[in-house]
């Protein structure tokens, strides 16, 4: 159908300044984009080791350990009640010990406990000639260090605490409970491995018996 004549004159009315005005584009996108976006800075791989090294190594200390197992030989001097009088020929002795610290700063305070293995010749009756009796060392008791303030390879340490002893021959037999006390020094390889020279008292029921002990032990960290 064509267009009526009063359609044709309603076009032409409107209001022609109106459709004079230029299109006012819209605010360009590129302004959206001139906003920095939040960056997310990485930590640096020194800053990470540091976060994950332990207290002690950020405070320089390199011997720290939670727990230590240590191993080792011995020499023993000891005196009992044998059936001569006479003082038995020791043999060497075995040990196993493993130690729980708590540290603060210099200081490292422990719960130790260990397993020693030794043998001696003991003289019985006259005509029955010398007996081989196996002796078994279970301890426990506390143990404080001191690692010092300016790092040191050598670690000094001291020790006390309750033993029970059992001496297992076929005539000479005993057993019965005591005390020990002693110390050492750790010196260590690195900051997981230790050598430890030692030396400990004890003084049980057990055939009245009070040894001398000195020792070396291998000492690891964890």
């Amino acid at each position: 159908m064509a267009p009526t004549p009063i359609f044709l004159v309603s076009l032409l009315s409107v209001d022609a300044p109106t459709l004079s005005q230029p299109f006012a584009p819209a605010e360009p996108l590129r302004a959206v984009a001139t906003i920095p976006a939040p960056t997310v800075e990485s930590p640096s791989l020194a800053a990470a080791l540091a976060a994950a090294q332990s207290p002690e190594r950020r405070n320089g200390f390199e011997w720290g350990p939670r727990f230590t197992i240590a191993v080792g030989a011995h020499a023993v001097t000891g005196y009992y009640d044998t059936y001569s009088g006479e003082d038995p020929d020791e043999d060497l002795a075995y040990s196993l010990d493993a130690c729980i610290y708590n540290w603060d700063g210099e200081k490292g305070l422990g719960l130790e406990f260990g397993l020693m293995y030794s043998s001696y010749s003991a003289p019985t009756a006259a005509l029955s000639g010398d007996e081989e009796v196996d002796t078994y060392r279970l301890s426990a008791g506390v143990r404080f260090a001191d690692r010092g303030s300016d790092n040191p390879i050598y670690i000094p340490f001291v020790r006390a605490g309750l033993m029970f002893r059992k001496d297992d021959g076929n005539i000479s037999s005993d057993d019965g409970f005591g005390w020990y006390a002693g110390g050492g020094i750790d010196f260590r390889i690195g900051n997981r491995f230790a050598i430890t020279p030692s030396v400990l008292f004890t003084d049980t029921a057990s055939m009245s018996a009070q040894d001398w002990v000195y020792g070396v032990v291998a000492t690891f960290g964890f």
